[in-house]
């Protein structure tokens, strides 16, 4: 993995910001939408765009993102495009437990419930 796309809740934003950051500190390419987009943007030209071009799609699931129309919206551009050959690769990241949707339930998740865990869990992204 050298690039990666991080689609999630505004509400988990603190936790993203932490791992967008460490991605980095280890030469891996983030995007997520506060960073990237830009007033005026076309949401789904930008977003289809980028999720289209990262190696890596990580969708963190937290009680907010499994409610979320556009996080829906993301991950089911990021299925699409794994599908037709893409080989865009969906990642769950678990930041509260909570329940897997049904299409994501035969993919093994990056488990960040736990403080503890973080470092771990983060080492595993990283070496996917």
């Amino acid at each position: 993995m050298k690039s990666i796309f991080l689609s999630y809740s505004s509400h988990d934003s603190g936790f993203v910001r932490r791992l967008a950051a460490d991605l980095k500190s280890v030469g891996i390419r983030v995007w997520f939408n506060e960073a990237e987009l830009k007033v005026g943007d076309s949401l789904i030209d930008r977003i289809s765009g980028a999720i289209g071009e990262m190696d890596a799609f990580a969708v963190v699931l937290s009680k907010h993102s499994i409610r979320s129309k556009w996080l829906q919206v993301e991950l089911k551009m990021a299925i699409m495009k794994e599908l037709d050959g893409n080989n865009v690769v969906i990642l769950p990241i678990l930041i509260e437990k909570v329940p897997l949707p049904p299409f994501l339930m035969d993919k093994v998740y990056a488990d960040f419930t736990l403080g503890d865990l973080y470092g771990p869990s983060l080492k595993k992204l990283v070496h996917r």
